[in-house]
């Protein structure tokens, strides 16, 4: 999950972080594909507004913030889930964006810091995350936060929305 540059530039002011409700659908649309360009991922504009609105309705699913200094600077998407390993719930941080000329300020680290805070609050035994690998400075944030590689490999198979 290349999601996160380091932190080495000019320190930013604490950000804020704000839960995303559907008045800030345009925002979100705005900063979805910034990210997917980013990570090199395709991008499909309505598959991504169908994903959004669904994820927004159901708290369940888990969370999904704007990282805010005076303006979004980007967004953290924390998804929940279940571990018989950690024993009992756990999250995922399935999309981390800071825009790129908001990098490097810390903006990165001080959202999985305060996904980390948010997920203890609520109980939760684990946080995993995906790191793509073209993006080092991001391994390199995870680890310096706390996070540790199990030797495992993130598989999927996406399953058609038709599977006819």
């Amino acid at each position: 999950m290349g999601r996160a540059g380091s932190e080495e530039g000019g320190r930013l002011s604490a950000p804020s972080f704000r839960r995303a409700t559907l008045a800030d659908l345009p925002t979100l649309l705005e900063l979805f594909p910034l990210y997917y360009e980013s990570d090199h991922l395709p991008y499909d504009a309505a598959r991504a507004e169908s994903a959004i609105r669904l994820f927004l309705s159901e708290p369940a699913f888990g969370r999904l913030w704007l990282i805010e200094d005076s303006t979004v600077v980007g967004y953290l998407a924390l998804t929940f889930g279940f571990s018989f390993e950690f024993g009992g719930r756990e999250a995922f941080v399935d999309e981390l964006f800071v825009r790129a000329e908001c990098r490097s300020r810390g903006y990165g680290s001080a959202a999985i810091r305060y996904a980390l805070d948010e997920c203890a609050r609520e109980g939760l035994t684990a946080v995993r995350l995906e790191v793509t690998g073209h993006n080092p400075r991001a391994r390199d944030l995870y680890r310096r936060l706390g996070f540790r590689d199990f030797g495992r490999s993130l598989l999927a198979n996406p399953i058609p929305s038709d599977p006819r």
